[in-house]
């Protein structure tokens, strides 16, 4: 859905009645149907790259998941995480977001691109107003929220770590990176109250770090 591809093995002779034997089946069913195409690289091994072909299918992709995780987050009380996120509350994050991760996503799901989605969507379903990728001080920060009636605002950046032991480290490089490229700088110049979080991801596991900068 980020306009990238999945790589899965298809399997062609399949029938409609073996499509929910196993997870696997729906994308060969979603390939033989025409939802999903072969990308124009493919790799060297039995697996096909996919992408999903046009607009118009993109849009019922962006529907159907986006009811899915509507249903979802109805389950969790949203209010009292904006009142957290604002407050800095880094434990009660880790423990909201593993939460949500353990009901969301498969073990499989375990790409930086799929944890920026996952974060960026989580925040956007709140009613709080994002930015994501934008250009600030000398790169993009994964995830911007400037509130400027309260001059506040919130720089996140996501990591994905390969091994369980380096998900410390890597949210804490996370933070390194947002003061390193100077995100703070494009923001506002009213703002003056900023809540930066470094938050890296293993499979389902994260960790949460964060730091407060406040500037006259």
């Amino acid at each position: 859905m980020s306009g990238g591809t999945i790589e899965e093995n298809i399997a062609y002779d399949m029938t409609y009645d073996s499509v929910y034997e196993n997870k696997d089946n729906i994308w060969s069913m979603l390939y033989l149907t025409g939802y999903l195409t072969k990308a124009a690289k493919q790799p060297e091994n039995d697996n096909v790259s996919l992408v999903i072909p046009n607009k118009e299918v993109l849009n019922i992709f962006i529907k159907i998941v986006s009811k899915w995780l509507r249903n979802v987050i109805k389950r969790y009380d949203l209010k009292t995480f904006v009142k957290k996120i604002w407050c800095g509350d880094s434990i009660y994050m880790q423990k909201f977001i593993a939460g949500m991760l353990y009901n969301t996503i498969s073990y499989f799901d375990n790409n930086e691109k799929y944890y920026h989605g996952f974060i960026t969507g989580l925040i956007q379903s709140t009613g709080l107003i994002t930015k994501s990728n934008y250009e600030f001080g000398l790169g993009r920060p994964d995830v911007v929220i400037e509130d400027g009636a309260e001059n506040r605002a919130i720089i996140i950046e996501v990591k994905c770590a390969k091994n369980f032991e380096d998900i410390e480290e890597l949210a804490q490089k996370s933070l390194i990176q947002i003061d390193d490229r100077k995100y703070a700088s494009g923001l506002d110049p009213h703002i003056s109250h900023i809540i930066k979080y470094g938050i890296a991801f293993w499979k389902k596991e994260c960790v949460v770090k964060i730091c407060k900068e406040e500037r006259l």
